[in-house]
C-alpha cells in the first residue's frame, strides 16, 4: 500500500524524521495496537497512535468511571468500549478507524505478557510508573520476569503522560528503533530513568545450521584452534570463518606472543575490522565468537576470560562465546558463555551429531 497524497500531507512531519519517513509511516499506518484493558493511561496511548495513523481497537468490555479524557465523555461511561472508542478515533483520525492485519497491544500489568507483539505494558510498582516494551525477539521469560511486582497503572495527570509515553515506544518498537526488551520508570514528579534491563540467561545456542557450519569449520581446522564468528541481521545469522593469525603474529614477536596456533586463537586486526565494516553495512550484528579447545575441555578458560574482559568490563558487551572441545578432530562438547551480572556465566550447549 502506497500513501496517498492526503496521508503524506497529513503525517508530514513525522515522515520528514529520520528514521521515519515513508516506509516507516506506511509502518505504522499497517501496525494496529489492541488495547487489552482500559483505564485513563491507556486510552490515552490510543489518542496518541490514532493521531499517528496506527488502527486501534479494543477495548474489550464497558466503559467504566474514570476513562473519561481525550476519547471519552462523560456520557459514554457504562457504554461498550471498542465501539465507542472507534467512532471517537474515526473522529480523530479516519486512519486509525480502519482495520489492519497486524496488530501489537497495549496491556494493563501485571498481566498481559503473553499478548501478540510488539507490546507495551503500563502498569506501577512501588509509587512509579512501569513501561515494557517487548518486540518479536523479547524473551518472553525476561519480560515476565520484568514484569512481576507491578499492579495496575494509576489514574490522574500522571496517566496522561504515561499514555503518551507509551505511544511512543509502540510506535518506536514498530520502526524498529527500540531494542527487542526495554523499560522506563517514570517518579511522579515526572522524572524518568531506564530500567536495567538483565542479560537473558533463557536462551541459549545458535541455529541449527549455523552451529553445524561453525563445528565443521572447527573441526577442519585441528589440531590448530578454529575460530570464527556469527552475525545476525534481517537476513537471519550467518557463520563467517576467520583464519586465526596467532601463528603469525607470534613469529613477529616470539616474546609479546609466546603461545601456539594449537592453544591460542587470534583474529587478524585487519580482517576483523573489515568484517565490522562489512556488518555493519548490511545491518548486521555481532552474536557471538566462537573458538575451539583442541584436546582440552568446553570451557571458558582463565585466559579466554582475561581475553574477553580485560579491564573487568566486557569488551564486546551482549556478544556470547561458544567454546568447543575438539578431541582427535572430532567436536565432543560445547560451551556456550555470557556476560551476567558482573561475570561469565557458562552453560552446557548440545551439538548436532
Amino acid at each position: 500500500m502506497a500513501l496517498r497524497e492526503d496521508q503524506v500531507q497529513r503525517y508530514s512531519r513525522a515522515i520528514l524524521l529520520r528514521g521515519v519517513g515513508g516506509a516507516g509511516q506506511k509502518a505504522l499506518l499497517e501496525t494496529g495496537a489492541r488495547l487489552w484493558a482500559g483505564g485513563p493511561a491507556l486510552l490515552a496511548a490510543a489518542a496518541y497512535l490514532g493521531a499517528g495513523g496506527t488502527p486501534v481497537e479494543g477495548p474489550p468490555g464497558l466503559l467504566a468511571p474514570g476513562d473519561e479524557g481525550f476519547l471519552v465523555e462523560a456520557s459514554d461511561i457504562g457504554q461498550p468500549a471498542a465501539p465507542t472508542l472507534r467512532r471517537a478515533l474515526r473522529q480523530l483520525n479516519e486512519d486509525a478507524g480502519n482495520g489492519t492485519e497486524a496488530f501489537g497491544s497495549l496491556v494493563a500489568l501485571p498481566q498481559g505478557s503473553g499478548s501478540p507483539r510488539p507490546l507495551v505494558a503500563l502498569g506501577r510498582r512501588g509509587g512509579c510508573t512501569v513501561l515494557l516494551g517487548a518486540g518479536k525477539d523479547a524473551c518472553g521469560d525476561c519480560l515476565a520476569e520484568l514484569c512481576q511486582g507491578t499492579e495496575a497503572p494509576g489514574a490522574g495527570p500522571d496517566a496522561v503522560q504515561a499514555g503518551a509515553l507509551a505511544a511512543l515506544l509502540f510506535q518506536r518498537l514498530v520502526l524498529g528503533l527500540a531494542p527487542p526488551l526495554s523499560g522506563l520508570l517514570v517518579g511522579p514528579g515526572g522524572q524518568m530513568q531506564a530500567l536495567p534491563i538483565p542479560e537473558c540467561r533463557h536462551r541459549t545456542g545458535l541455529p541449527p545450521g549455523v552451529l553445524a557450519e561453525a563445528v565443521r569449520h572447527l573441526e577442519a581446522c585441528y589440531p590448530e584452534e578454529g575460530c570464527g564468528v556469527v552475525l545476525e541481521g534481517a537476513a537471519g545469522a550467518r557463520w563467517v570463518a576467520l583464519p586465526n593469525a596467532y601463528a603469525a603474529w607470534a613469529a613477529r614477536d616470539p616474546g609479546g606472543f609466546p603461545r601456539d596456533a594449537r592453544s591460542a586463537f587470534l583474529f587478524d586486526p585487519t580482517q576483523w575490522l573489515s568484517l565490522l565494516k562489512e556488518a555493519d553495512a548490511r545491518g548486521e550484528r555481532l552474536v557471538c565468537v566462537v573458538h575451539a579447545h583442541p584436546d582440552g575441555p568446553a570451557a571458558f578458560s582463565a585466559e579466554d576470560r582475561e581475553q574477553a574482559a580485560p579491564t573487568g568490563e566486557p569488551l564486546l558487551p551482549g556478544v556470547a562465546y561458544l567454546v568447543v572441545a575438539v578431541h582427535q578432530g572430532r567436536a565432543r562438547a560445547g560451551a556456550w558463555v555470557r556476560w551476567q551480572v558482573g561475570r561469565f556465566v557458562e552453560a552446557p550447549l548440545p551439538l548436532l551429531p
